[in-house]
């Protein structure tokens, strides 16, 4: 499982509130793939994730198909236009980061508590898979 969004939704992190508020939200059917800055991204469902996967099925459709493509003008100027949404409060035209695993994220733990978390979590799957090794 990625933890990207995990640490994200942390006490800790840097990212604006309503950001680590959504991924709480979030369910793991709330997210979208589209072409991004980097190349596919994650995205939580809103206005702007739709315009992003508009943009790609026009713009850069492969992707979808699995064959590497680039961005297109349309994807870079709706990504950077909605990055700038976020510092005006237009929470439903940013494009928000995360993956599948918001649906696992049900609270904003510190950095310490979640790593507890899942080095528990690790523990207990080690323990479980011992009866398939003896």
């Amino acid at each position: 499982m990625q933890k990207g969004p995990c640490f994200i939704a942390t006490q800790e992190s840097d990212f604006e509130q309503v950001w680590k508020e959504s991924l709480v939200e979030a369910t793991e059917e709330d997210t979208l793939v589209a072409r991004g800055f980097f190349g596919p991204m994650r995205f939580l469902r809103n206005t702007r994730a739709l315009e992003l996967v508009t943009a790609t099925l026009e713009g850069a459709p492969d992707l979808y198909r699995g064959i590497p493509t680039g961005s297109s003008n349309d994807i870079i100027r709706l990504e950077v236009e909605g990055l700038a949404n976020l510092f005006k409060g237009d929470y439903d035209n940013t494009p928000i980061l995360g993956g599948q695993v918001a649906g696992r994220i049900h609270s904003i733990p510190t950095v310490a508590d979640l790593i507890a978390g899942i080095m528990a979590q690790a523990e207990d799957q080690l323990r479980a898979t011992q009866v398939y090794l003896s």
